[in-house]
């Protein structure tokens, strides 16, 4: 599928009344949500409320128990085949004995890519995170921070449209993290991707976001969509304008509810 010209047409995103059952266990229920091609779009909500098993049904990986999801037109399995994103979890999960370089070309490998292609599209996509004078080192020699990088290019490296984010800076200091919430701005446009971004940290949701969905405690649905409204480019200075500030009150209101 031309997943380039199909998104002028669809939303990356459509989630329509999904809910999902592990068991006696309802987990989500009637979750309603749309992201718009070219979208930051993140997803907040206390621990248990379903936000890493929404992320898993959008990328194809769980089935929904009711409703539907449709990835650029797709049915979320359809789109996982076709490649039509790459998806990042908190651990980087890159391999020891590999360099930064042979972890990011791994799933080109995978897929049969020509070595010259490989190369080219691996070169891509270090230099798009910063990590292009890394390339032979090893995950060890390696900080948090540039590791979670090395996972990111992995996952653009064959060039999906959407991004999928399950709280990849977690684990990482406050700072390495604000600095990697700017990057993947920067990393988003360049790129022109669609990104959907899991996070406790609401700080975070509202710097990255085009708009903040907010789920409900355990069975989660949405129950605020908060465009953000924030100018351009955002940087340090962001976190100070008392618009930001507002920003992360009303998404803090809106978990309390």
């Amino acid at each position: 599928m031309d997943y380039n010209s199909n998104m002028q047409k669809t939303p990356a995103i459509v989630c329509h009344n999904v809910g999902k059952q592990f068991g006696d266990l309802t987990v989500l229920r009637a979750v309603n949500l749309v992201v718009s091609r070219g979208e930051i779009v993140t997803l907040v909500g206390e621990s248990g409320s379903g936000k890493s098993t929404l992320l898993r049904m959008i990328g194809g990986l769980l089935e929904p128990s009711e409703g539907y999801i449709h990835v650029f037109g797709q049915s979320a399995e359809e789109a996982r085949r076709a490649r039509a994103y790459g998806i990042v979890f908190q651990n980087p999960t890159l391999y020891a004995w590999r360099t930064v370089e042979e972890n990011v070309a791994l799933p080109l490998e995978v897929i049969g890519l020509a070595k010259a292609e490989r190369q080219t599209r691996v070169a891509e996509a270090l230099d798009l995170v910063g990590l292009t004078d890394f390339a032979r080192a090893y995950p060890a020699q390696l900080s948090g921070g540039m590791q979670q990088r090395a996972a990111i290019a992995r996952a653009v490296a064959y060039r999906p449209p959407l991004l999928l984010l399950d709280e990849p800076f977690a684990a990482l200091d406050a700072l390495t993290r604000e600095r990697l919430t700017e990057d993947l701005r920067a990393i988003q446009a360049q790129a022109g991707l669609t990104v959907f971004f899991v996070t406790h940290d609401i700080a975070d949701a509202v710097f990255l976001s085009d708009h903040v969905a907010v789920l409900s405690p355990r069975p989660g649905s949405v129950r605020a969509d908060i465009p953000i409204d924030l100018p351009a480019p955002r940087g340090p200075h962001t976190r100070e304008d008392p618009a930001f500030l507002a920003y992360m009150a009303r998404v803090r209101a809106s978990l309390l509810e």
